[in-house]
């Protein structure tokens, strides 16, 4: 406790200290020049230090947090120096760790879950604010969250969604009211995996369990469970369940995660269940690839991936042969050459995976290379030599790049 006391005087006398200097102001200066101009005063304190106390003098002139997040967003800054951009960043995100700036910024909400929706969009850069919101600064944060420009604001904005969802707080004011966890599901869980990994995967898993009213050593995979069956079509399912597995917050009942991730590829017909259904063949076939790296790259013991994994294989390669995806691009109508080329390109195009799906495609390239005279064939309607000759290596290092 003592030491506590003489750090907390130590930083008191600090702060003290700094009261009395004169800093160089900002107007229309740039942080690094203000930088620049505080170190050649040679004073004893650090002068990034020193940086920041100027510029929060210039954000105590407004004691309205928007004001305070405008006056940041204007500071000027210099695009090489980081240094400059990462104390901007810091200032947001400590602006933004307060509840009353978050709502001066994004307006009201009419219950505790719409917040949350709209503290998730301002993380991921795309904040629509509601009645009241300051729409002039969302402009500006929006595309430098986007971008990934405010990492550190970013990764506070993750924090104190993980902590709102770990909260005893309703989503709904009225149980009658649209359920908003549906919408926070389908912000934070994506093809790539849960946004900001496992300590949202745990807070996710904890709002599950709350809504069965579970609790004890079963309350965390109870909470899977129900998110998992939330969330539609099968492969977001996938992407859940690996997230788990890779977060480690179940390990006792890996039975029953497995369980669910069988059941998750347990239906891969026409792959409807399993991918969004309005999306395209070649949207479907890259979704299901997808995911099989997803897989192939997780914390997944090797015989559950080699289960899990040969399912979607299945699915894949009934898919081609049902909806004659081969047939389609290998069409006799024309040219051995184009529909060689055609081929050879759906093989290495990164939709199909090494099994059984790829070999069907591989099989058919392979006929083609094993007819006789192939090579003239391939440029039978060329006359120029030469052309001939560019377009069979041109052929030729195709195949090479795509594993032949």
């Amino acid at each position: 406790m003592n030491n506590l006391h003489g750090a907390i005087e130590q930083l008191s006398a600090r702060a003290r200290e700094v009261e009395k200097v004169d800093l160089p102001a900002f107007e229309d200066a740039t942080i690094s020049e203000v930088r620049d101009e505080i170190r050649r005063l040679n004073l004893a304190e650090d002068t990034d230090f020193l940086t920041m106390v100027a510029l929060t003098r210039v954000l105590s002139s407004t004691r309205n947090w928007v004001g305070k997040l405008d006056l940041a967003l204007k500071v000027k800054g210099d695009e090489k120096d980081e240094a400059a951009r990462k104390m901007i960043d810091d200032v947001i995100a400590d602006i933004l760790g307060s509840p009353v700036a978050l709502k001066e910024l994004l307006g009201g909400s009419r219950s505790f879950g719409e917040a949350v929706t709209l503290h998730i969009d301002l993380a991921l850069g795309r904040a629509k604010g509601n009645r009241g919101a300051a729409d002039d600064i969302l402009e500006l944060l929006n595309p430098l969250f986007g971008s990934g420009l405010l990492a550190n604001s970013q990764e506070a904005m993750f924090d104190y969604i993980v902590r709102e969802l770990r909260s005893a707080n309703s989503l709904q004011r009225h149980e009658s009211d649209p359920d908003p966890l549906d919408g926070i599901l389908e912000r934070l869980i994506t093809e790539q995996g849960v946004i900001y990994g496992t300590p949202m995967v745990s807070a996710i898993a904890e709002r599950g369990a709350r809504l069965r009213n579970v609790g004890g050593p079963r309350a965390l995979i109870e909470g899977v469970a129900e998110i998992n069956s939330r969330l539609i079509p099968n492969f977001r399912k996938l992407t859940w369940l690996i997230a788990v597995a890779n977060s480690g917050i179940v390990e006792d009942f890996a039975d029953e995660l497995y369980e669910m991730m069988r059941d998750a590829v347990g239906d891969m017909r026409a792959l409807r269940a399993f991918c969004e259904p309005d999306a395209k063949p070649r949207d479907k076939m890259a979704t299901v690839k997808h995911m099989n790296d997803v897989l192939a790259a997780s914390n997944v013991p090797d015989e559950q991936k080699a289960e899990i994994g040969a399912k979607l294989d299945d699915g894949l390669a009934e898919y081609l042969v049902r909806e004659k995806v081969i047939e389609r691009i290998d069409n006799p109508s024309l040219h051995l050459r184009k529909r060689a080329y055609m081929l050879v390109q759906f093989c290495s195009s990164g939709v199909l995976i090494e099994g059984k799906s790829a070999a069907m495609a591989r099989k058919r390239v392979v006929g083609y290379l094993k007819q006789p005279n192939f090579t003239d064939k391939l440029v039978d309607d060329i006359k120029d030599m030469t052309t001939k000759e560019g377009t069979i290596r041109d052929f030729y290092a195709l195949l090479q790049r795509s594993g032949f």
